[in-house]
């Protein structure tokens, strides 16, 4: 019964960090359809915490220009690599949006992708689970 219950639990989570990736990617596809591709600089890292303690994921903080305003703002899709402050890089940026900038060769980015395998773990603890009813 316990079991049972743990699959399920982790099937839901899994299935909400599937639709969080699903919308994340989208995102990402509309800024690569209609967005502006801008030279940035790096001015920052972010720092997240993680699950073991002292642990950080640094997401780059750029600063870039759109229309004669200037922006700062953290990627939208890190792809767990710190950007060396001080250095270029190349963003997509949309119009309508300008504070959500996306790395230009970043893909859908490792969080997205982390929580891909996190629904295929769960799908398969799941099936696992109801081979052994």
């Amino acid at each position: 019964m316990f079991f049972t219950v743990l699959a399920t639990a982790g099937l839901v989570v899994g299935i909400g960090a599937a639709v969080k990736a699903v919308k994340d990617e989208a995102a990402f596809l509309r800024v690569r359809r209609r967005g502006v591709e801008i030279q940035a600089d790096v001015v920052d890292n972010d720092a997240s915490p993680v699950g073991n303690r002292n642990t950080y994921f640094l997401t780059p903080v750029v600063r870039y220009r759109l229309n004669g305003r200037s922006y700062t703002a953290a990627l939208c899709n890190p792809n767990g690599a710190p950007g060396g402050v001080g250095a270029g890089m190349t963003i997509l940026v949309h119009p309508d949006h300008p504070y959500a900038p996306y790395d230009r060769y970043g893909g859908m980015g490792t969080q997205s992708r982390n929580l891909l395998l996190l629904f295929a773990l769960t799908v398969a603890d799941f099936a696992m689970m109801l081979a052994l009813r």
